[in-house]
């Protein structure tokens, strides 16, 4: 092989990955065209189903009717968080350190250590 068909074997790498990176970004557009942003947080769905929030990968989901301790180094720890409905209701209850309480879509919740936590009404996200 003399440096001709080197050069062309390069040309021929590059058009290659060109072609794989055009078909990868095409895939990603297509999927995230039903994403819509209502007051800050992503939703996704369409015409048959209802809105659902879009994931990230540090959400906490908090199933319905399972308990969650807070602790240092578990699933659940202190913090600052925002509640969201994974269901897209305004409203639903969650039980805080024993109390039962009405919590808005993207309302603000504080936990500390020890306190417990329960999705009553549906499965929440904790942002």
């Amino acid at each position: 092989m003399d440096t001709k068909d080197y050069i062309i074997l390069a040309l021929a790498l590059v058009v290659l990955v060109l072609i794989i990176v055009l078909i990868i970004v095409a895939s990603k557009a297509k999927n995230s065209s039903n994403v819509k942003v209502k007051d800050g947080v992503r939703f996704t769905g369409d015409k048959k189903t209802n809105d659902q929030v879009t994931y990230y990968e540090k959400d906490v989901i908090l199933e319905k009717n399972k308990e969650y301790i807070v602790e240092k180094n578990s699933y659940l720890i202190p913090g600052k968080y925002i509640i969201l409905s994974s269901d897209g209701a305004t409203k639903f209850n969650v039980r805080v350190a024993g109390i039962v309480k009405e919590f808005e879509h993207g309302q603000q919740i504080v936990l500390s250590i020890g306190e417990t936590v329960t999705a009553v009404s549906n499965q929440v996200i904790l942002r």
